[in-house]
């Protein structure tokens, strides 16, 4: 089983992971080791990052290949860096993202530190030119 660094654990220990050659997000269930199809993604798929959200929400990263295209161009116009959401329990996917050309995904993460809003700053005119003379 060749995963190539894209695994996440959920919150009960499973391991949750994608394999690219079969376009699949697959489960590794402990401690029995049993592995169970979660989903299966077009064939064109290339699964670049998997992470688990806090509710259990499986979220895939994907570099998808129009037919014919290739990936190994830089910005590339045939491809497309697409995001999944899938559904732990049935494996239903939705669609989140979609963009052409740019976009490289290497990966995914979400960010669970503190939600801090960010002060207003109501800079006058008057102090912006005494700061900077």
């Amino acid at each position: 089983m060749h995963t190539s660094g894209r695994l996440a654990a959920e919150l009960d220990g499973n391991l949750v992971f994608t394999q690219s050659a079969e376009h699949a997000v697959k489960r590794l269930v402990f401690p029995w080791g049993a592995v169970q199809l979660l989903a299966t993604l077009d064939a064109r798929t290339e699964l670049t990052g998997i992470a688990v959200e806090d509710d259990g929400t499986i979220v895939v990263a994907d570099e998808y290949v129009t037919p014919g295209g290739n990936c190994s161009v830089p910005y590339a116009s045939d491809c497309y860096g697409q995001f999944f959401r899938v559904d732990p329990v049935s494996g239903a996917t939705t669609l989140l993202l979609s963009q052409n050309g740019e976009w490289r995904l290497g990966g995914i993460a979400i960010y669970r530190g503190p939600s801090v809003m960010t002060p207003v700053r109501t800079p006058t005119w008057g102090s912006l030119k005494a700061r900077y003379r």
